[in-house]
């Protein structure tokens, strides 16, 4: 006589799937208080109002930064962080002492200085760039990284002599054209 075998769960499954249950019972329940906390009615329009916010300060931080750098610091910036991942910066209370490493690390193995500032000044320029980053608050250096991120996504349609890439006009304007 064949046995049929059994189809009951071992404790173990049974406990696991009651208590992911629970988990994912406690996140939603964390997740629905946290917005709620903040007078929103759903996650989505909280992030839709964040991203809105956060978009008017990058905008806000690039204007003010386009006023203080120069083509070539930001020719330089994007050749320091050109093989740098965004998501190394995601964890960071200040974002930009870490671009200011990138740009140290790269003027040290590309000579940055020779490449884009070039003339006697050019390892002080570098230098000024290096505190420059250094001292950005994290807006402006999520400004640095974002225009960069932008400039390697359209790198074959930017000429970097003469394009103000990290502008939010051009920027703008670039987006528009590649519907």
């Amino acid at each position: 006589m064949n046995a049929k075998p059994s189809r009951k769960r071992s404790p173990t499954t049974k406990k696991s799937y009651s208590t992911n249950l629970r988990l994912s019972y406690e996140a939603k329940t964390a997740s629905e208080a946290m917005y709620r906390l903040y007078g929103f009615d759903s996650m989505t329009s909280m992030l839709e109002s964040a991203l809105c916010s956060w978009e008017v300060t990058l905008d806000d931080a690039t204007n003010c930064l386009d006023e203080s750098l120069r083509r070539e610091d930001w020719n330089a910036l994007s050749d320091a962080l050109a093989s740098v991942s965004m998501s190394s910066f995601l964890s960071l209370d200040a974002p930009g002492e870490l671009v200011s490493q990138h740009v140290a690390a790269a003027d040290r193995l590309h000579d940055l200085a020779r490449r884009w500032y070039g003339g006697p000044d050019a390892e002080d320029r570098v230098a000024e760039l290096i505190e420059t980053t250094r001292l950005m608050s994290c807006p402006e250096a999520w400004a640095v990284i974002c225009a960069v991120q932008f400039f390697r996504k359209h790198a074959g349609q930017i000429n970097p002599h003469r394009d103000s890439w990290w502008a939010i006009p051009f920027r703008r304007k670039a987006v528009a054209t590649d519907k």
